[in-house]
């Protein structure tokens, strides 16, 4: 595993600290099962993430950060250095974890068009490399 990647290390605040620190060490545990290619690994940190996400989304009301606090109309603070600090860790963490998926989503296209063209639905080469349907043809005998 990844360390030094901890985003509840930045004074980001209870409990919502917590869910960042958890979603960063959720990213690391996806990208090592990523570059393991451990299907079983990359699920149950799929699973966890998006459990941590719904978490997360819980946590921020409805009118945002700056919704304002009780009923007496003071608005919370703005989200300081540490928070939007750790935001893009975990911003920068999933795109990591994406670049090493891309090649991997790829490869699969690849393989469901050639299956789909193994069960009769033929596709031809596009102008920029990419895999493009064919149209069916129509039959000799057809007066369309």
């Amino acid at each position: 595993m990844h360390k030094g990647t901890a985003a509840g290390n930045q004074n980001t605040g209870g409990a919502g600290a917590n869910h960042l620190a958890a979603l960063a060490h959720c990213l690391d545990q996806e990208f090592d099962a990523l570059l393991a290619q451990d299907e079983a690994r990359i699920a149950a940190a799929l699973v966890r993430k998006e459990q941590l996400l719904a978490q997360l989304g819980a946590l921020v009301p409805p009118q945002g950060l700056m919704a304002a606090a009780g009923s007496t109309g003071r608005a919370r603070p703005a989200p300081g250095p540490a928070l939007h600090r750790a935001l893009q860790r975990l911003h920068d963490m999933n795109r990591r974890n994406a670049l090493v998926l891309a090649p991997r989503s790829q490869i699969n296209r690849a393989r469901l068009q050639f299956l789909q063209s193994a069960l009769g639905n033929p596709t031809l080469y596009g102008a920029d490399g990419s895999v493009a349907p064919t149209v069916p043809r129509r039959g000799a005998g057809s007066t369309t």
